[in-house]
């Protein structure tokens, strides 16, 4: 029996101009920070931050809801994505994590 998993496509995300900039720069595409938002694991950081990542469950869920054929074509090459999100939720940096992220 699959399991109903919880979706948040109900919620809005600005981006700041750093993250724009950076978004382009580093290639993110927006059906990623889509993803991230949607489906990502996050941690609080220092300064009133939160980082959203792709965790084993999240990544899991993502392949569930999206589909196996697609996010093996597509969603998989972007595992080592992150966003990081201020306190009004708005994206002010994304970009790709190159080891483990140090979960305070």
């Amino acid at each position: 029996m699959k399991q109903q998993l919880q979706h948040n496509e109900y919620l809005y995300f600005e981006f700041s101009k750093h993250a724009r900039k950076r978004q382009q720069k580093r290639s993110v595409p927006p059906e990623i920070i889509e993803a991230l938002m949607d489906f990502g694991a996050s941690f609080r950081q220092c300064g009133n931050t939160e980082v959203l990542y792709f965790s084993k469950k999240s990544l899991r869920d993502l392949k569930l809801i999206r589909g196996r054929r697609i996010y093996r074509e597509f969603y998989s090459r972007y595992k080592n994505a992150y966003a990081v999100l201020d306190s009004k939720l708005q994206i002010i940096t994304c970009g790709w994590r190159n080891g483990k992220l140090k979960l305070h």
